[in-house]
């Protein structure tokens, strides 16, 4: 057996079983573990991506890397063919993605990022691909 344990926005915990898995819902999957990347300064970065970014997978890989790393926001592709993302988390974190966001996956071609730092909001439960 082992113990369910749901972690709130607003760090309550809910448990049930007799063992220990946590877990992090996010667009109908779960994500087994954490991060255990310690938090050090909440920031929130607005995100523009520029280059051949739509159709290569950018947004899942973003998404991926996003989770991985403890972050929370959207991705989103934008009419002008870039790629638009809001990201909350650990500044440290944010900045890791965003150093990834620099070159993306194997089919991308990036030519720029342009990143505004503002306070957080608080308003993300995960990160997710939106349209």
């Amino acid at each position: 057996m082992f113990n369910i344990i749901v972690e709130t926005q607003d760090n309550t915990t809910l448990e049930q079983g007799n063992g220990r898995i946590k877990f992090l819902c996010y667009n109908f999957g779960v994500s087994l573990g954490t991060s255990s990347r310690p938090k050090t300064s909440a920031a929130r970065a607005v995100v523009i991506v520029r280059g051949l970014v739509q159709g290569v997978s950018y947004r899942w890989y973003t998404q991926r890397r996003a989770e991985d790393l403890g972050l929370t926001g959207f991705v989103r592709n934008a009419n002008d063919g870039s790629v638009h993302a809001t990201i909350e988390g650990d500044r440290a974190a944010i900045q890791e993605l965003l150093d990834w966001m620099g070159t993306g996956p194997a089919a991308a071609v990036v030519e720029s990022v342009q990143t505004e730092w503002h306070t957080p909001s608080g308003e993300f439960i995960r990160f997710e691909v939106r349209s």
